[in-house]
């Protein structure tokens, strides 16, 4: 025991010396996934600059190789030290560096303590929804006893976690609250102050994962189909299988993409996936998840049962134990952790093979195209529904009327002893409103996000059982996707 405390504590000092050795104001090397997407914006645009160079510029040249070198030399410096685990103690620090959120709360048009001034604002829907989430948040701590959870209701334990998550739907009502949103709040209220938590969490919402957490979640939904085409790629055997027998991705990529893991794999390995994640770029997200896909061939292989798939992505510690330890006897992998394990299968291009970023811009624009065009003919469906609805409403409204007008004409004929002139038909019928209130359900009411829900994965009273995600894209309450 104490050669692992040595050991632990010798690393830990060897990853501050380098980190306090490292340049962080190399944004291009702390954020990666940002100079990826400003590299295609702008790629068009630099070649044509490139074209139009006057020769006197080329000596310029030289000094641009030397300021790439360094870029790659501090690149791998950082790639080295993420990959082998970001001690807890400073996890904040380069989660803000990495995350881009400084330069949100610089950009930022109103501040966190102006957005808590005017909580009182927001909307009882959001607030409802948002305090209904809040014990969820932590259900292992909340299930031992109900007097504990009336404690933790009626202190200030969800104080931060609950402004954090309304200060951010007034920041961005088009997102407004989203489910998942409370789990990334909390991991990140654990590492770092309130205000820092509340920055990251916008910079995973709007630039990490751009279009996870809107109504339509075409950011997520798109990701879902690439993964389905990398596994078609990487994994066509399985891939096969998992169509044989019926398996859709989304219910369980959906909660993977979501939560960046969490409640999918044990905790520490989801926080070396995040030291990751805020460098990288979701990109990484496809990358797990390939490598849980093919770490589980074998077993899933052996499923002749879509359930007994779904079952398989609730991954425990002693599970990736047991899957990643093939790859652990290796003279140069020898990892000290499971952890080490897994990130290194993630980035090692030898087990999942190249995946360039820009094939997978390429695509996530494609099937955001495809979603986008398929939610306008929908509406348009709707729009058509709803209008044909309207018209069998009111014609039925009239066929109602005319009986009613009718069957009064006759009991009034058999009263009076003589005709109604039509002057007085006509005022009878006029006493009746033949426009009867027409409520129309419109799913443009309704948004994919308010319809995922975390259940248990297992229907058992087991207190260890966690949460899954149930969803319904077609915003109906008869359909859900497990």
């Amino acid at each position: 025991m104490d050669t692992i405390e040595s050991l632990y504590r010798y690393r830990l000092h060897k990853w501050i010396e380098r980190f306090v050795a490292h340049d962080w104001t190399q944004q291009r090397v702390c954020q990666k996934w940002k100079d990826n997407h400003k590299r295609l914006t702008e790629h068009g645009k630099d070649e044509e600059h490139a074209l139009k160079m006057p020769p006197k510029t080329v000596k310029m040249t030289f000094s641009m190789f030397a300021t790439t070198a360094e870029t790659m030399i501090y690149s791998r410096q950082l790639d080295n030290l993420l990959k082998s685990g970001v001690p807890p103690q400073l996890r904040g620090q380069v989660w803000w560096m990495c995350s881009g959120a400084a330069e949100l709360r610089h950009q930022a048009t109103e501040s966190y303590p102006a957005l808590l001034h005017r909580l009182h604002t927001l909307s009882k829907c959001a607030e409802m929804e948002i305090e209904k989430d809040l014990p969820r948040t932590f259900p292992l701590a909340l299930r031992n006893s109900m007097r504990q959870s009336q404690e933790l209701a009626e202190g200030d334990n969800f104080g931060e976690l609950r402004r954090v998550l309304q200060a951010y739907s007034l920041r961005n009502p088009a997102v407004g609250y989203c489910q998942s949103m409370n789990f990334l709040a909390a991991v990140l209220l654990q590492n770092m102050g309130e205000e820092e938590a509340f920055w990251v969490l916008a910079a995973i919402v709007e630039e990490l994962t751009p279009q996870y957490h809107t109504q339509t979640m075409t950011g997520s939904r798109a990701d879902q189909r690439v993964f389905s085409d990398l596994v078609t790629q990487k994994l066509p055997v399985l891939a096969s299988h998992l169509q044989a027998l019926g398996v859709d991705y989304e219910p369980f990529t959906l909660k993977w993409f979501l939560c960046l893991f969490l409640n999918t794999l044990p905790f520490e390995p989801v926080m070396r996936i995040w030291d990751v994640f805020f460098c990288e770029g979701s990109h990484v997200l496809l990358r797990v998840g390939l490598v849980l896909l093919k770490l589980n061939q074998p077993r899933i292989l052996a499923c002749d049962d879509a359930l007994d798939v779904y079952e398989m992505f609730k991954v425990s510690h002693e599970t990736l134990q047991e899957l990643t330890a093939p790859y652990r006897t290796g003279l140069l992998n020898r990892d000290e952790c499971v952890c080490d394990t897994l990130i290194r299968l993630t980035m090692d291009r030898s087990f999942l093979g190249t995946i360039s970023f820009d094939y997978l811009h390429e695509l996530r624009q494609y099937y955001c195209h495809e979603i986008d065009a398929e939610l306008e003919e929908a509406e348009a469906e709707r729009l058509e529904r709803q209008s044909c609805a309207e018209t069998q409403a009111l014609a039925e409204a009239n066929r109602r009327q005319a009986r009613e007008g009718k069957n009064r004409g006759s009991d009034a004929a058999e009263v009076s002893t003589s005709c109604s002139s039509p002057g007085e038909e006509s005022a009878l019928m006029m006493e009746y409103d033949f426009v009867d209130d027409y409520v129309c359900s419109s799913s443009s009411e309704s948004s994919s996000s308010r319809h995922i829900r975390f259940l248990d994965l297992y229907d058992s009273d087991d207190s260890t059982a966690d949460y899954f995600v149930d969803v319904m894209y077609d915003f109906s309450p008869q359909h859900h996707f497990r």
